[in-house]
């Protein structure tokens, strides 16, 4: 028997602000379907994303220090992050307003189309991935989890 607890994906609010009008940006608003990463697969993004981050303290420190800057070769990038964990959206339209379906060819377009766009999933994914642990926020939120299934 194996225990479950929650569902295998979860959603989440993103956003992407673009130029629009002389000081004036606008906020596109979308929502984001992520797979949930077992503990294995959590750990080993999290070891690419901290080696990112030593990577650009290298920079840092080298810029401080006046010496060469090392060069900055991500251990992962937003859109390789973004491929391993969306599943779905809502909120993709196409020029005709008509809702577009989630596709990896479809990411892969929007993409390329929106610079930012990986960036605004990938944020969006690392800050929900791992809610605070406050119970009262999650009995307003949820249904009371079952023991096992």
């Amino acid at each position: 028997m194996s225990v479950v607890i929650g569902k295998p994906a979860f959603w989440a609010d993103c956003f992407l602000v673009l130029p629009d009008e002389p000081g004036q940006p606008s906020e596109f608003k979308f929502k984001a379907r992520f797979k949930r990463l077992n503990t294995e697969e959590s750990k080993a993004l999290d070891k690419r994303l901290h080696l990112n981050q030593e990577r650009l303290q290298a920079q840092v420190d080298a810029m401080v220090a006046k010496k060469p800057v090392p060069e900055f070769v991500p251990a992962i990038t937003d859109a390789e992050l973004v491929n391993q964990v969306l599943v779905d959206w809502e909120g993709m339209t196409d020029a005709h307003g008509g809702s577009v379906p989630y596709t990896p060819a479809t990411r892969d377009q929007l993409f390329a189309d929106y610079a930012g766009m990986d960036t605004a999933f990938a944020r969006s994914y690392l800050k929900n991935r791992n809610p605070d642990q406050v119970l009262k926020d999650a009995e307003k939120n949820s249904e009371a989890l079952p023991a096992t299934t």
